[in-house]
């Protein structure tokens, strides 16, 4: 249980075990009996931290790389991953899970190096010859990366396109 006093009304307000509320242009939570401040940062922590137990099958320690990797992956612990895909094996769609999976890869590789092109194109260049000499590359219509990275990202898209075909 937290009190504080409003700025205005100088009267005390009760906050209980999970409230969330805005005090000074901060937001405020209590957690285990403790008020903190809720951090833009808060749900990115979230996802990155590795839990204690797996929530599925309550694995109490996943601090092993492959729980980790498996928890960042799947959001499970590798036991679940591996009961997951022996079900999906013995129901014979593995070749489906398979190539869902390097569709999924592949397609989220297209939009990093879309984005990676869009981004290289604007971007001024500078080389160091031989001889030391500094040189600036411009491309000051932009066309040239970018022809070249959509020609490339073009052949990727084809290549997606035919995993499932």
């Amino acid at each position: 249980m937290s009190y504080h006093v409003t700025s205005q009304k100088k009267a005390f307000i009760e906050h209980k075990e999970g409230d969330i509320w805005e005090e000074s242009g901060k937001t405020w939570t209590i957690k285990n009996g403790i008020k903190k401040t809720v951090t833009k940062m808060e749900s990115l922590r979230k996802q990155i931290i590795t839990p204690i137990a797996c929530p599925k099958c309550k694995v109490p320690n996943m601090k092993s790389q492959v729980h980790k990797w498996a928890w960042n992956t799947y959001r499970m612990c590798f036991n679940c991953v591996v009961d997951m895909e022996h079900e999906i094996t013995k129901a014979g769609k593995l070749e489906e899970y398979t190539n869902a999976l390097y569709k999924a890869n592949m397609e989220s590789m297209y939009d990093d190096l879309e984005q990676f092109v869009k981004d290289f194109a604007k971007q001024k260049t500078v080389v160091y010859t031989e001889d030391g000499v500094k040189e600036n590359w411009i491309d000051d219509t932009q066309q040239t990366i970018e022809q070249i990275g959509n020609s490339e990202l073009h052949q990727l898209k084809l290549n997606i396109e035919k995993i499932n075909a």
